[in-house]
């Protein structure tokens, strides 16, 4: 079930980043922020290459370490909660916090 999670997310993050301000979305022209990097790009190849990657993982802690290199938390999906055992959750970190009505009604 993870593994399918990752995959959808890896193949929709584009369609996703339409949705968040520009600050949130996949880094255009090196221009990347640092509290929630690129899932797709750091799996990298095209969307069936990755897809493919995931697939092949046999392991939590492989699947964590594909789309959260280095143990960094700092991904749009952020697994590493699941690996360390601290909580067992997945966090989506691209969104945006606000307290303006218009924004969280959007």
């Amino acid at each position: 079930q993870l593994k399918k999670v990752c995959m959808s997310f890896v193949k929709y993050e584009d369609a996703m980043d339409c949705m968040m301000p520009p600050s949130r979305r996949t880094p255009r022209h090196g221009m990347e922020n640092e509290y929630c990097k690129s899932n797709k790009l750091v799996v990298g190849g095209s969307n069936r290459e990755r897809i493919n990657v995931i697939d092949a993982v046999d392991t939590l802690e492989e699947l964590c370490d594909t789309m959260n290199p280095n143990d960094d938390r700092y991904y749009k999906l952020n697994l590493l909660n699941l690996k360390t055992g601290r909580q067992n959750t997945i966090e989506f970190r691209q969104h945006s916090s606000t307290t303006n009505l218009f924004k969280i009604s959007s």
